[in-house]
């Protein structure tokens, strides 16, 4: 009775042998589009309110402040949910490659972009930009002007991160106790959670303080570890210069 229910419960493509094909979640595609339409409308405000086009209304700092809320925050997270899937499909190494590339490419364009409008609107602006500015593609300007430091701290914290917990797990491998250290997982989890649900400034913030106290931790799990092989190391000399002391004693 059980191998005819599970019979019936086939669908037809298992019956026939073809591989069912897995459906892809509408719901995450749309609050990732409502995620990249609010970003855009943020810029859109805060570049109309720097020119004086929407008056001196209170709304716009308040929309802005809402938006920023949730708006990263959204982005990051469903970004990152099928990070692990797609490691597990290709090695880390490639992963990254892929991404960097990525990354690299749509930078590239960005800054072509933005450089050619600026270069073609160069008589309507105070500050007008030139071909030597859009080169220098190694040192972002205007709105991107932190990516190098966020790229930074970004690999620091992630760098800092996986150093905390191989540290730990090392020493518990060679018999040591390895629980110090100022910023643990759970107050990284803690914090990483915080600027998730914030977003914008206290991202970057959390990004940052990361990168420092991870690797501080790291340096501080070190020290613990140093110390109790020091103080093992300390402990067989004593030990073997006690036996050599006996040794000589019993001799004639």
């Amino acid at each position: 009775m059980g191998n005819e229910a599970q019979h019936i419960a086939r669908t037809p493509e298992q019956v026939l042998g073809k591989p069912t094909e897995i459906q892809r979640d509408a719901s995450i595609d749309v609050a990732r589009g409502i995620a990249i339409i609010a970003i855009v409308v943020t810029h859109v405000l805060r570049g109309l309110n720097a020119a004086h086009l929407l008056g001196h209304g209170s709304w716009i700092a308040a929309t802005d402040r809402v938006l920023c809320l949730w708006e990263l925050s959204v982005f990051a997270f469903l970004g990152g949910i099928f990070v692990a899937k797609s490691v597990s499909k290709r090695s880390m190494g490639t992963y990254l490659q892929e991404r960097t590339f990525q990354f690299v490419v749509l930078y590239l364009l960005w800054t072509a972009l933005q450089g050619g409008v600026q270069l073609f609107a160069a008589r309507l602006v105070n500050n007008p930009s030139s071909i030597g500015l859009l080169l220098r593609v190694w040192a972002p300007t205007g709105q991107l002007w932190y990516l190098p430091w966020l790229v930074l701290a970004t690999l620091a914290a992630l760098a800092g991160s996986f150093l905390v917990s191989y540290v730990r797990a090392r020493a518990q491998s060679l018999g040591f106790t390895c629980d110090s250290g100022l910023f643990a997982r759970p107050e990284r989890v803690v914090v990483t959670v915080i600027g998730l649900i914030f977003g914008g400034v206290v991202l970057y913030a959390v990004v940052f303080l990361l990168a420092v106290l991870t690797n501080l931790t790291a340096l501080q799990r070190i020290r613990e570890v140093w110390l109790q092989g020091r103080a093992q190391r300390l402990e067989i000399e004593r030990e073997s210069k006690a036996r050599r002391a006996a040794q000589s004693h019993q001799t004639p």
